[in-house]
């Protein structure tokens, strides 16, 4: 006598990448997971096309409303019209860069493109600092307490700008003697890059950071937590985002891989899984990788790209799963670079257009496609197990969907066949 019985397929679910194929191929592709169903990822749409050859840099000013664009070696004011201006230049025309601002009158925003930092003053110039300490290399800038922040590259030196005042990082200052520089000394190792949250200075280096508090010293500000170190640097300083009580950033030390990090103020803790950390430990170049956090309703979404490696991770801390996002193609997700204004969500993206422009992209839920193209949305359930060791045959499988525009759901059978495919029927249902 043959009997049946009700097996559950996770159709809901996210991404485990799992060490084996056979084990679990798990994942979820542009969709994520809200009221225990599916939705869509956010699609994006061109707003607004730039002369250039490469998306650099977003940054928004709150005190100003205006964003600020880095393209090629220009920098660009857009307006809440999405109308943009040329405001200056900086030396160099490729890679990333990071932008700040502070709160002296007029605004300061710093630029620093890991060569150079520059300050453009608001409605004013463009200038190269030129009062740093000789042969520093910068790297993530940042702002507290009126003063810029910026680690040197080649060194275990970490420098302040004077108070609002983006042109002067003299130190020491040969009036007082006041010193504008801290320095790591966990590890032997140089300054990658420093950065603000929740009131505390992060040091990163390549291989361990420390975290530094402004305290109001007489002579230098800060003063470093001397009770723990975090044994983790940055792999890649791009992927540093934070926002949302979480600091989050591409991690490693001199025994790890590559493993994703998060801190809420204090000491981290990894939110990669054994699947994902396998999936990163087989990268070829885990340091070409760039990523950005932004907010869709309640889910805050850490989205992070390894270029060469042809991959796109998003991570919801909402519901704490993984997914992966792509383009049209299946390839890696095209945005790089991401910025919060007017109340809207912007990116710059890997690649130009074929005219010779730079895209800028609005991203949001109310686009169902990637500008105009259809983005393509499939799920790779888990394997189905029986408790036992019993070999077992599936029938029928039937999945209930909603399909098109209509207030009615499409319940879709899958059926077995004698000769092993499968047949498709629908049933119509009105909505309860």
């Amino acid at each position: 006598m043959t009997t049946s019985q009700n097996m559950p397929v996770n159709i809901v679910g996210g991404a485990t990448f799992g060490r084996y194929g056979k084990i679990s191929q798990e994942n979820t592709y542009n969709m994520f997971v809200t009221d225990n169903a599916l939705v869509p990822y956010l699609g994006y749409k061109s707003v607004l096309s730039i002369p250039g050859q490469e998306g650099r840099g977003l940054f928004y000013s709150p005190i100003n409303n205006v964003m600020l664009a880095v393209v090629d070696s220009s920098i660009f004011l857009i307006d809440t019209s999405l109308n943009y201006q040329r405001v200056g230049g900086i030396k160099t025309s490729k890679g990333i860069v990071y932008i700040t601002a502070n709160n002296a009158s007029p605004s300061q925003f710093a630029i620093s493109d890991l060569s150079y930092i520059y300050i453009y003053t608001y409605g004013g110039t463009v200038t190269q600092v030129d009062t740093l300490p000789e042969n520093f290399l910068p790297g993530y800038i940042d702002f507290q307490d009126s003063y810029f922040i910026c680690g040197d590259r080649r060194s275990s030196a970490w420098n302040l700008s004077h108070s609002n005042d983006g042109t002067n990082w003299t130190t020491p200052d040969p009036n007082d003697g006041y010193t504008y520089q801290g320095a790591y000394e966990t590890k032997p190792d140089t300054v990658q890059a420093t950065v603000v949250f929740n009131r505390i200075v992060f040091v990163m280096a390549n291989n361990g950071t420390e975290m530094w508090q402004d305290v109001g010293n007489d002579l230098f500000p800060y003063q470093r937590n001397n009770y723990y170190a975090i044994d983790y640097g940055v792999v890649s300083i791009p992927t540093i985002a934070e926002g949302f009580g979480y600091l989050v950033w591409l991690a490693k030390n001199e025994y790890s891989s590559p493993i994703i990090m998060v801190s809420t103020g204090g000491p981290p803790s990894p939110i990669s899984t054994d699947g994902i950390s396998y999936v990163l430990s087989n990268l070829e170049h885990p340091e070409d990788s760039s990523a950005f956090m932004f907010q869709n309703s309640t889910h805050i979404f850490y989205q992070i790209t390894f270029y060469s490696d042809n991959l796109t991770l998003v991570y919801d801390f909402t519901t704490q799963m993984f997914f992966t996002a792509t383009d049209e193609n299946l390839n890696y997700h095209i945005a790089k670079r991401f910025c919060h204004f007017n109340n809207k969500n912007y990116f710059v993206p890997y690649g130009n257009n074929k005219d010779g422009t730079v895209s800028i992209y609005e991203m949001s839920s109310s686009y169902t496609t990637y500008d105009g193209v259809t983005i393509p949305r499939f799920r790779i359930c888990a394997p189905i197990r029986n408790s036992g060791s019993d070999q077992f045959l599936i029938t029928n499988l039937s999945l209930t969907m909603e399909q098109g525009a209509t207030n009615q759901l499409q319940r879709v059978g899958v059926s077995m066949c004698k000769n092993g495919g499968l047949s498709f029927g629908n049933i119509v249902e009105k909505e309860c």
